[in-house]
């Protein structure tokens, strides 16, 4: 860990260093060359061929939409009414309806800085980093997943220690079967972005406080970590269910409990839009101090062996 300290902690400060600085290049180049952008969306759905096109449009001096060709905007198309939507803009033609209706799409954003303000060969170089990290992340992903199933599953109900790499090779293809599935269905809207904040998010919530607390400070219990990891874990499971509006309206079941209404806290201001990561991870070191206060503390034989130089 001392060793890793060094080059994980640099490599850390420069991916959100990086992150900050392109977000902030990418409002200041869209503001400044934000001129070609200035548009809609127009979904065109050709009854005729029975394709949709996708187009980015524009009003000319005479105040007819027009098509800016090879022109990308950071835009997806909301889910709408066509017909209704095609009469209130008033662009029906024969049998071809053309809608002028659109929302901002953070997913799309770094996308089009790419490849409006950045040469070509810089797309293909980002391309295969992009493609790199992939590869290396995905491939240390699967075979944990191949290996909780063997180790921590398969031999923990059958008793039965070794000889589970058949069963760990099962899990990697159940793992990347449910990847594939999950990403071919979950397209859309920014299922990635929102799907690893909660990942990071719990994994802070749950494990930061029980991990802190093991490297340095010697007074911890075994219940006190226990009682923090399920403590963080269900305040977070808790908020993303039936607080914070976005995840849980999707999610879906707190319109059982409020009425229709995305969250428990939709009448509260601001409430409904808090991270759960800001009153889980509170709570969770609170826990973690105060069950470790009430309990009783490690034998010195046993921090001797955990903490021996």
């Amino acid at each position: 860990m001392n060793r890793a300290v060094l080059v994980g902690g640099l490599f850390i400060l420069i991916m959100t260093g990086v992150a900050f600085t392109v977000g902030s290049l990418s409002n200041a180049f869209f503001a400044k060359e934000g001129k070609p952008f200035v548009g809609q969306v127009a979904k065109t759905i050709d009854a005729d061929k029975g394709h949709v096109v996708l187009q980015l449009m524009k009003k000319d001096e005479t105040g007819k939409w027009v098509n800016i060709e090879g022109k990308m905007a950071p835009v997806v198309l909301c889910e709408a009414d066509l017909e209704q939507s095609a009469k209130d803009a008033g662009i029906v033609t024969g049998r071809s309806i053309s809608v002028v209706y659109a929302k901002g799409n953070p997913d799309q954003i770094i996308p089009t800085y790419i490849t409006s303000a950045m040469p070509p060969w810089f797309g293909l170089v980002f391309l295969l980093t992009l493609l790199a990290a992939a590869m290396s992340t995905l491939s240390s992903q699967f075979h944990t997943v191949g290996t909780s199933i063997g180790r921590d599953v398969y031999e923990q109900i059958t008793g039965r220690h070794g000889g589970s790499i058949n069963i760990n090779r099962a899990g990697i293809v159940i793992g990347i079967i449910i990847a594939m599935l999950w990403s071919y269905y979950a397209r859309g809207g920014y299922i990635i972005a929102r799907a690893t904040a909660i990942f990071f998010g719990l994994c802070a919530s749950a494990f930061l406080p029980a991990f802190v607390g093991g490297l340095f400070w010697k007074r911890i219990t075994k219940p006190a970590a226990i009682a923090s990891i399920v403590s963080g874990f269900t305040v977070t499971a808790f908020w993303l269910l039936f607080v914070k509006a976005a995840e849980a309206q999707a999610i879906g079941l707190v319109q059982k409990f409020t009425g229709g209404k995305p969250s428990i806290l939709a009448d509260h201001p601001n409430w409904s839009v808090v991270d759960p990561l800001v009153v889980a991870l509170p709570i969770s070191i609170i826990v973690v101090v105060v069950v470790t206060l009430l309990t009783k503390p490690p034998t010195q034989k046993h921090l001797a062996k955990c903490f021996e130089k």
